[in-house]
């Protein structure tokens, strides 16, 4: 589903928090659009904000990236990694409330 939000994000395990621009978003990943370009195998952490509870924390890694930004962003798509099904069900109705 597209999207257009600003999101924390953490890169790499010990990274700092960063905010990358939410573009699209499924079940299984996103694309954002990140200050800096990402290489491919690039681990982070979303937090995905919901409208009620704490936002929801996915692990993922980058499977895709651009070389060049675009609109002041570096695009990169992101597969969603080690969703539980509570995880998975939380996040559907995120996605559904993004409408």
């Amino acid at each position: 589903m597209d999207v257009d939000r600003a999101i924390p994000v953490r890169i790499g395990e010990d990274g700092d928090d960063e905010s990358a621009r939410l573009v699209n978003i499924g079940v299984d990943g996103a694309r954002l659009d990140f200050p800096r370009g990402l290489p491919a195998g690039t681990t982070l952490r979303l937090r995905i904000p919901v409208a009620t509870g704490a936002p929801i924390e996915i692990a993922g890694a980058v499977v895709w990236s651009l070389a060049e930004a675009q609109d002041g962003g570096w695009p990169a798509g992101v597969a969603f990694r080690g969703l539980t099904e509570p995880e998975r069900a939380r996040l559907i109705d995120a996605i559904l409330g993004m409408r």
